[in-house]
């Protein structure tokens, strides 16, 4: 099954994380990376954009480039915009780890996507991705919600298409 995905990126290390594990995805075919600014794109935003996507690339996977140059409305509003335009099956997002207490506050951009977006979603968590930056399997644990509908059977069903069993005993 061919898969679009929509990597939004701030080039914090949290995106750059993202990054990196939406290229070990299996059946991405194509990838658009997208950076919102309030103003014009320099050369420096430009070159950073090109290495994410000749790092995509060299994964076989097909990459695009969009650079969103205003900001009136909020960046998780931006995302969504681009990513039904787009007609995009998966945003990728890196969650930034916070505390305790920070978990509870709404106002990431990841936190208002999780609410509001109407696409599929993928959060990836970076401290795991660090941890096992090596080929990790950063889908050894996966938690797919199900409400007893059709369509959640059917979505959980292909998910466990794309499980392998562990190659190691937990």
């Amino acid at each position: 099954m061919a898969m679009r995905i929509l990597i939004p990126t701030d080039f914090s290390e949290y995106a750059d994380a993202a990054l990196g594990m939406a290229s070990e995805i299996p059946d991405i075919t194509e990838a658009l990376i997208l950076h919102v600014t309030e103003g014009k794109a320099d050369g420096t935003v430009k070159g950073k954009l090109e290495e994410d996507q000749n790092l995509l690339s060299s994964h076989g996977i097909t990459a695009r480039i969009r650079i969103v140059e205003q900001i009136k409305e909020p960046i998780d509003a931006v995302i969504r915009s681009v990513a039904e335009e787009e007609r995009i099956d998966c945003i990728v997002v890196g969650a930034r780890g916070r505390g305790k207490v920070g978990k509870y506050l709404l106002g990431s951009v990841s936190d208002n996507l999780l609410l509001n977006v109407s696409r599929d979603l993928l959060i990836m968590q970076y401290p795991r991705y660090v941890k096992n930056s090596m080929h990790p399997d950063i889908f050894d644990n996966v938690l797919i919600p199900i409400e007893l509908s059709s369509i959640s059977y059917e979505i959980l069903a292909l998910s466990l298409i794309h499980i392998s069993e562990p190659t190691r005993p937990y």
